[in-house]
């Protein structure tokens, strides 16, 4: 697993390859193409996974499935909030932002194949209405629900605080304390420090 960290807003993005097959996936594409590029120059890419429909996480997707033949895949309730995303570029950074020709919509239990791995999306609602967390084992990605030591924003279009908090209870409470949270900004933590860090903010 590589993280490629791009953009105004630091936003990490994620190559996740199988080694045998030479299959990948990346999680949250950002705006690093090129080291994007560089680092999956020798494998297969078969999937562009998006954990929400902001424009910061979504920003090379176009460019990367135009090069790869990948399917970009989006939860159905951030479909329509993606496609604002081109707009959200404009008025923050002034930039064209193009998206995919075809994006792929799954629902509930969704799982993805790349080569021998199994990845598991989990809806987690709250930073938007179809935000999810990408799980391979005991690695975690949370996208914006989780950060370290904070929590996503609930203050643009389709926020909600209060099923923000019912879905972090959610994710933490179906994972080991050893699993690793890769947030879609900021350094990595264990499930196990964010319990703890949440618990203390619920109490204090």
């Amino acid at each position: 697993m590589t993280t490629v960290v791009s953009g105004r807003w630091r936003q990490n993005g994620y190559v996740i390859a199988d080694v045998r097959s030479g299959e990948a996936a990346i999680v949250d594409p950002g705006g690093a193409v090129d080291d994007l590029r560089r680092h999956t120059a020798r494998l297969r890419v078969v999937a562009v996974l998006l954990t929400h429909g902001h424009y910061d996480h979504l920003g090379m997707a176009d460019a990367l499935v135009s090069a790869t033949g990948a399917t970009c895949w989006i939860h159905h309730d951030d479909a329509a909030l993606m496609r604002q995303a081109p707009a959200y570029a404009a008025a923050f950074e002034r930039r064209v932002l193009r998206l995919p020709e075809t994006v792929a919509e799954f629902d509930e239990g969704q799982r993805f194949s790349i080569g021998d791995l199994t990845v598991r999306a989990d809806r987690l609602p709250g930073h938007t209405p179809g935000s999810v967390a990408y799980r391979i084992g005991d690695l975690i990605f949370s996208g914006d629900t989780l950060l370290r030591q904070a929590i996503g924003r609930t203050d643009l279009p389709g926020g909600d605080e209060i099923r923000l908090r019912e879905s972090i209870e959610t994710m933490l409470a179906d994972a080991p304390d050893e699993a690793t949270l890769l947030p879609g900004h900021g350094q990595p933590w264990t499930v196990g420090e964010a319990r703890e860090w949440w618990r203390e903010r619920r109490e204090g």
